[in-house]
């Protein structure tokens, strides 16, 4: 392939400049509602240090960001570009080096099993029956519905959706905070909820996963072939990914209901799952971590460094974040598999959930906690600009 031509950038001032850039426990006895594993199986700071010139690669990168920025912003606003281009160097470099401010937040009253979070707000459902809202590390809403510990959630404009050890399923307004719909026939605890504009999905400690319609509240199927508690599934468009303490990973077709495959390979229960169509990574009793191809059914990489369950992960395009009952978090590079950064005994107990966006690492635990760890304190609101 001929190398790219890149004569024109000998005029752009912005590569000048970038070439001179610098680049619980209250009781002893620890308690797990949200995993459950079979019977069957065997139990910165903000100086750093000057990159003189970057690669080859990079500046090809860079190349390609003017561009994209130059066609949607135009080319005269160049000096937020350069401070866009900075910011995102120093968090990247916070990132890799572990470089963060920390914030905790209490309030529950018992164990955290499960967060959500976006830019204005923290979303978190407990062992002590509630959901709470959170903004600038004040509760500022607690929803009252479930009758044992909330499990699992997900929420978007439009919809929250709960499952918890009662057995239920609620499904609430975001616009009024009432629930809209109560959802049974689970016959024990829902371990995790997945839904979008059509469906809302549950599983449950009863080995079955559950269809239903998210606008009438109508059952639609219930998916049957695990062998044991399902405690996590994701899905996106019509399929479905679900993990199960049996120790294997399914993907379901959800128009018909049919097992698409088998992902056979954690040797104890798995216990945490994403799926974005093309990519599953999971996380199991075995202390590791998994990725597979969803087209073919196999093992591309396995990350191992945990020295207890993985209870929690969460992933994007470069990066993997994951909790343990080992009390860490750790960071991975998702393409290679090397582990980035290790955060050990971050929580006093199991770390329940995890969850990231590019600044920050959301997690919670048995010890009752909301752990923020902000990687991009100090570096202003235009990183979040949606300019790449």
């Amino acid at each position: 392939m001929p190398p790219k031509d890149t004569s024109f950038l000998k005029h752009n001032p912005l590569l000048r400049y970038f070439r001179r850039s610098s680049w619980r426990d209250r009781a002893p006895r620890r308690i797990d509602e949200g995993f459950h594993q079979s019977s069957s199986k065997k139990s910165l700071s903000p100086l750093l240090n000057p990159v003189s010139c970057p690669s080859t690669s990079s500046v090809a990168s860079m190349c390609a960001m003017i561009a994209i920025y130059e066609a949607r912003y135009g080319t005269d606003d160049h000096d937020d570009f350069k401070r866009l281009y900075q910011s995102r160097t120093i968090l990247e470099h916070r990132w890799r080096h572990g470089r963060h401010e920390t914030q905790s937040i209490h309030g529950h009253s018992d164990s955290i099993y499960c967060v959500q979070f976006d830019k204005t707000k923290i979303v978190t459902g407990s062992r002590d029956q509630t959901i709470k809202f959170w903004t600038d590390g004040r509760c500022t809403r607690t929803l009252v519905g479930h009758h044992a510990s909330v499990l699992c959630l997900q929420y978007d404009d439009t919809w929250l959706v709960s499952g918890s050890s009662d057995h239920s399923v609620l499904v609430w307004s975001m616009a009024s905070f009432q629930v809209i719909w109560r959802l049974t026939g689970h016959g024990s605890g829902v371990l995790d909820v997945s839904f979008d504009h059509h469906y809302v999905a549950s599983c449950s400690k009863d080995t079955t996963i559950r269809l239903w319609d998210i606008t009438t509240g109508q059952h639609l199927r219930t998916l049957r072939g695990h062998r044991g508690p399902v405690n996590a599934m994701q899905f996106h468009n019509n399929q479905l990914v679900s993990a199960s303490g049996d120790s294997t990973i399914r993907l379901w077709d959800m128009k018909t209901g049919q097992c698409i495959r088998d992902f056979v390979g954690h040797t104890r229960g798995l216990a945490c799952i994403r799926f974005d169509g093309h990519v599953i990574i999971s996380g199991s009793n075995d202390n590791t971590i998994r990725m597979w191809d969803a087209a073919t059914g196999l093992c591309t990489m396995t990350l191992e460094g945990h020295s207890g369950l993985v209870r929690a992960l969460d992933f994007d395009n470069d990066k993997i974040v994951s909790g343990s009952y080992d009390e860490s978090i750790r960071v991975w590079d998702r393409l290679t598999g090397a582990c980035l950064v290790t955060y050990p005994k971050c929580h006093k107990s199991w770390v329940f959930d995890v969850m990231f966006d590019e600044t920050r690492i959301v997690s919670t635990s048995q010890d009752q906690k909301i752990l923020i760890m902000d990687f991009g304190h100090g570096l202003g609101t235009h990183l979040h600009r949606d300019s790449f």
